[in-house]
């Protein structure tokens, strides 16, 4: 796993970045382990319900809660790492981490959705359900104010400073393609006609989306935490032009 990660640019040389993701993924793993372990235990009615601090799928779980301290730390050290740098990327970065973290915190693309999928009839025509066609609406939205701010942070850097970003970019699209492109697949899944079928292959899609999403945005907070770390260190980073230490007199 870390040679893939090399290749594609990730810090693994670090070793900060290193312990940081294998900790936060055995925390997501204890979280997804202890989900299905509730779950069989609701099924064979060792207990009534999955209690809501293990439930990876809810909005008020331990889970999710811990996914908003990874982004929140993610916006931290993007900042620190702006005032360091002056990087315009770090800042532009840390713009787009603070959208993602108050939608997920929020739920503004969920009650977006709701609330347009109510508002136009249109929306309940495209093949999906209305609110899902809304939330999509939404997530665009949300998409051209990131890629604006992405564009400008981007064409404020410095041609030489431009690959800081690279793992970043990476690990972003990784939890998005779980947050967005697993949720819009689950929705054809709806209209298989035997009920069971339908329910439970889009609940093993929710888990693998959640779960998913839970590793990509602990691998967002070890590239940010690693990469502060590193700066400090003054380690060698991709797209850095460090400026010499003040010499005491």
């Amino acid at each position: 796993m870390m040679k893939k990660l090399t290749a594609l640019g990730f810090p693994t040389d670090i070793p900060s970045f290193r312990i940081c993701l294998l900790w936060l993924v055995a925390i997501d793993t204890a979280f997804i382990v202890g989900h299905l372990v509730g779950r069989f235990g609701e099924g064979v009615d060792l207990w009534a319900r999955l209690p809501t601090a293990l439930n990876i799928i809810s909005d008020d779980g331990l889970p999710e809660m811990f996914s908003h301290l990874k982004w929140a730390v993610v916006v931290l050290c993007l900042i620190a790492l702006y005032f360091m740098s002056r990087i315009p990327l770090f800042a532009a970065m840390a713009v787009i981490y603070l959208i993602v973290l108050a939608d997920d915190r929020l739920g503004i693309h969920e009650a977006g959705g709701e609330f347009l999928g109510a508002q136009v009839p249109l929306l309940g025509q495209l093949g999906m359900a209305p609110h899902q066609a809304g939330e999509l609406v939404i997530w665009a939205g949300l998409g051209l104010i990131i890629i604006a701010v992405a564009a400008i942070g981007y064409f404020k850097t410095t041609r030489e400073q431009r690959g800081v970003g690279k793992p970043f970019v990476l690990a972003f699209a990784g939890c998005m393609l779980f947050a967005i492109g697993l949720d819009t697949a689950q929705e054809p899944l709806r209209n298989i006609p035997d009920e069971a079928v339908s329910f439970w292959t889009r609940y093993g899609l929710q888990l693998i989306e959640d779960g998913g999403e839970m590793y990509m945005t602990s691998l967002n907070a070890a590239v940010a935490i690693a990469t502060f770390i590193g700066y400090r260190a003054r380690m060698p980073l991709p797209g850095f032009t460090y400026q010499p230490r003040a010499q005491n007199n």
